[in-house]
C-alpha cells in the first residue's frame, strides 16, 4: 500500500507540474520581420571648397531579418525569449563611403544572437511585477531602440516592470 500511495502522490504531482510547465510552450509565439534599409549620405563637413574628401560619402542598400521567440510562463511565473538578427548587404552607394552603421565594422552583412533573456512574473493584474535579465531590446524613458537601422537595437541588463490598481511603473 505504501509504493501504491506513493506512486499516486508523484503521478498526481508530475500530472500538476507538467499541466503549469506546459503553458511555457502553449503560450509561445514565433514571429519574424523583414525589412530593407536605404542611406546614401553626403556628409557635408568633409565636403572641402567643392572637391569631395575621401570618405565624405556614406550609406548602403541592406536587407534585415529579425526571427523572435517568446515563450509562455511555466508555473505562470517564469519563461524566456531570444531573438536572431541577419544584416546583409544588397549594394554599396560608394565603395570606399562607409555604410554608416547598417553593416558591421568592414562593412559586410553579419548575423547575431540580438536577445536572450529570463523573464520572472510574480503578482496579477491588479498587483504584480514584470522582471527580464539578459539581451534584450528595452523601451523606457531613458532607454530606447533605433528604427534607423537594419537590425533593432539590444542591450545587455535589466528591466522590472510592475502594476499597481491600474497605475503601471
Amino acid at each position: 500500500p505504501t509504493k501504491t500511495l506513493l506512486a499516486c502522490v508523484i503521478a498526481t504531482l508530475s500530472a500538476g507540474a507538467q499541466a503549469d510547465f506546459s503553458n511555457l510552450y502553449e503560450d509561445a509565439t514565433l514571429s519574424g520581420k523583414l525589412r530593407t534599409t536605404y542611406y546614401d549620405i553626403e556628409k557635408s563637413d568633409k565636403v572641402k571648397s567643392g572637391e569631395e574628401a575621401p570618405n565624405s560619402t556614406a550609406g548602403a542598400w541592406t536587407a534585415g531579418l529579425t526571427l523572435d521567440i517568446k515563450s509562455g510562463y511555466a508555473w505562470d511565473t517564469i519563461g524566456f525569449g531570444g531573438s536572431v538578427y541577419v544584416a546583409e548587404k544588397l549594394s554599396a552607394p560608394n565603395p570606399a563611403g562607409k555604410s554608416n552603421q547598417l553593416l558591421n565594422d568592414a562593412d559586410e552583412g553579419f548575423s547575431k544572437l540580438g536577445q536572450a533573456y529570463v523573464k520572472v512574473k510574480l503578482g496579477d493584474k491588479d498587483l504584480g511585477a514584470k522582471f527580464k535579465a539578459g539581451r534584450q531590446i528595452i523601451y523606457n524613458g531613458l532607454i530606447s531602440s533605433s528604427g534607423s537601422r537594419t537590425i533593432p537595437t539590444s542591450w545587455q541588463g535589466y528591466n522590472l516592470t510592475g502594476n499597481a490598481y491600474g497605475i503601471s511603473y
